[in-house]
């Protein structure tokens, strides 16, 4: 889209998407997908919250906003990285490399890798059971 002011990209990412990506995958606990705006949708689980976000020539990342049932905690992917235990994607699981274009099917696999990712590295973070990086990452703020 371009406007008299600038350029914004358009963000191919969805609702729809991301509830497809989320069903190939067993989750240990229920969640809702709700469309914050156009480059923003939010995982909301029993005791977290977290935000998918599209940088539409960046691709998807992720910020956990919330954990523990409600507390803020506003940690980007990038951020918290340091802080996780053993952290390999490369090693752990596939990922998937798209072209770098912003389209439907490369926003799609930058979605799927992150949901690999929360696999991999926050299923306990999201059922509550382990918050070992938020703590470390926490520690660090002070």
């Amino acid at each position: 889209m371009i406007t008299d002011e600038y350029f914004i990209p358009e963000s191919y990412m969805t609702v729809k998407m991301v509830k497809e990506v989320m069903a190939e995958f067993t989750w240990p606990v229920t969640y809702s997908v709700e469309k914050y705006n156009e480059y923003h949708i939010s995982l909301k689980f029993p005791l977290c919250e977290i935000d998918l976000y599209n940088v539409p020539e960046d691709g998807v990342s992720v910020s956990f906003l919330t954990y523990d049932g409600g507390k803020t905690l506003n940690a980007d992917e990038i951020d918290i990285i340091g802080f996780i235990d053993n952290h390999d994607p490369k090693r752990d699981y596939a990922i998937e490399y798209g072209t770098g274009a912003n389209n439907e099917d490369n926003t799609r696999k930058s979605v799927r890798n992150n949901i690999k990712w929360l696999q991999q590295y926050h299923l306990g973070f999201i059922m509550g059971t382990d918050y070992s990086w938020v703590t470390k990452y926490l520690a660090s703020k002070k």
